[in-house]
């Protein structure tokens, strides 16, 4: 009997290769059919040629051992899963990628194309229905108590918080020490020496001047001047009558009025057998109605006036005691 020899050649190895390709998170394995599952039945015409094998990929010895992997086919021709789809990849034919819980393959190289533009992408498995609600598992046990964590950083600062509620008064503390001695404070208003008078006649229709107290200030000041006493008729009659203005003024050396009180008024008959007031105090004011300033060094002086109207009868009236003073109160009003 004439012993018929087995030749593998590349018309069976075309028959009989069968490639099986997993994919799975990047990781690629091939595996081969067993023998005589695949031939040419089973393949198209020309669906394995020599453009879709790498160079020099199959051999009888690879055939022989199973050995044919995915890295022995030209580029292009295998499936190529690349995970999720980015924006700044640049992908090509065949490559497989997830986007929006779906998988689509290329159908075209691009860069920066979404795998729902249909040029260059195929739906490869649709996105599955949301599942069902699963069965709550059971407690865990406690674990074990975690390492102390770093320091967090600052918090922002919180709101101010309500006022607290009043504390209990607390214990009599012990007394301190003797203080040192205090800073000798300014200067305070300085008083001149108030002048008496007693028994001045006061002519009727004119100003008389009843009393004056000279005063030299050390420092630019301002006056308060002040009067008190009282007026009168020599004797009573019927027929008296009599109208006192009183006032406070200061003037300077040449008899000029620099500044004065307001004027106070007072009538008096003398069927009244009464004695008329010669109060009036106030600070010195010039025409325009502020404050006089006195200048350091310059002698003024301080007066009481009276300013009379009266009936013929009434020549006999008199300031009849009473005394006249001042303050200087400094340049600040």
């Amino acid at each position: 009997m004439k012993r018929v020899r087995n030749v593998v050649s590349y018309a069976n190895v075309t028959a009989t290769l069968a490639l099986v390709v997993a994919v799975s998170g990047g990781a690629y394995a091939a595996t081969a059919l067993p023998a005589g599952s695949v031939g040419t039945t089973q393949l198209q015409n020309g669906a394995v040629t020599n453009p879709k094998l790498a160079t020099g990929a199959v051999t009888s010895s690879k055939v022989l051992d199973r050995s044919l992997y995915l890295a022995d086919l030209a580029p292009g021709q295998a499936l190529n899963w690349r995970g999720t789809w980015a924006s700044t990849t640049t992908y090509t034919v065949k490559d497989i990628v997830a986007y929006g819980g779906s998988s689509y393959i290329a159908r075209a190289g691009s860069h920066g194309v979404a795998p729902t533009n249909t040029t260059y992408w195929s739906l490869l498995a649709a996105r599955g229905p949301q599942g069902l609600q699963g069965v709550k598992g059971e407690q865990g046990i406690q674990g074990t108590q975690g390492i102390q964590g770093a320091q967090g950083d600052q918090g922002v600062k919180g709101d101010k918080g309500d006022q607290g509620i009043q504390g209990l008064q607390g214990i009599q503390g012990v007394k301190g020490d003797q203080g040192i001695q205090g800073v000798k404070g300014a200067p305070g208003p300085s008083f001149g020496d108030g002048v008496k008078f007693a028994n001045v006649p006061m002519a009727c229709d004119t100003a008389t001047t009843i009393a004056s107290v000279p005063v030299t200030p050390s420092k630019p000041s301002r006056l308060s001047g002040s009067a008190t006493g009282y007026w009168g008729f020599s004797s009573f009659t019927v027929s008296q009558f009599a109208n006192v203005n009183r006032y406070v003024e200061v003037v300077d050396g040449s008899g000029n009025v620099v500044g004065r009180t307001g004027r106070s008024f007072e009538s008096k008959m003398g069927q009244d057998h009464s004695a008329g007031d010669l109060a009036v105090s106030g600070v010195m004011l010039n025409v325009g109605g502020t404050a006089t300033v006195l200048n350091a060094g310059t002698t003024y002086t301080v007066r009481l006036v009276t300013l009379t109207s009266c009936d013929s009868g009434s020549t006999t009236m008199s300031a009849q005691e009473g005394e006249v003073s001042y303050v200087l109160l400094g340049n600040t009003p």
